[in-house]
């Protein structure tokens, strides 16, 4: 990890932010920067990370709310997958990126691809929506206690 970087700093993409065995590690896009709290430990790693406005925070309420991941599988190439009650297959031969989106907004996060397929799954929790003001509690009793 490159020295002076500090958590939530600005970074540019393509800004170079590390260097592993392969070579330097580059910024994917404008994000800031969040690093976990055990650098000193000798393990560097680090989190893009970007804002997300309150729009999302309540389009993804409402679509957990409606349940509409109980329709995604009559897009083309979804199917939902028979072996887990939370997830979906996805042909990635389709316009599988713009289902990704939408899936994340249902809560869907994991991702694994095999093959020609790709699955996306969720964990059970991730059912209900988090209220957004325990969200941004949470984050602002976060930020405070980095200032600490």
């Amino acid at each position: 990890m490159k020295a002076g970087y500090v958590n939530f700093q600005h970074v540019d993409k393509g800004e170079i932010l590390a260097h592993d065995n392969h070579g330097p590690v580059a910024s994917t896009r404008n994000a800031h920067i969040f690093m976990p709290l055990y650098q000193d430990q000798g393990c560097d790693g680090f989190f893009l990370v970007q804002e997300i406005k309150d729009f999302w925070f309540q389009l993804s309420s409402r679509t957990r709310k409606w349940k509409l991941d109980k329709t995604i599988n009559i897009l083309p190439g979804i199917h939902k997958a028979k072996f887990a009650r939370d997830a979906f297959l996805i042909d990635k031969n389709r316009q599988w990126n713009k289902v990704i989106s939408l899936l994340h907004l249902l809560g869907y996060r994991k991702v694994h691809y095999s093959g020609r397929l790709l699955r996306m799954s969720r964990r059970p929790y991730d059912r209900r929506s988090p209220k957004i003001k325990k969200v941004q509690d949470n984050f602002s009793n976060y930020l405070r206690l980095l200032q600490e």
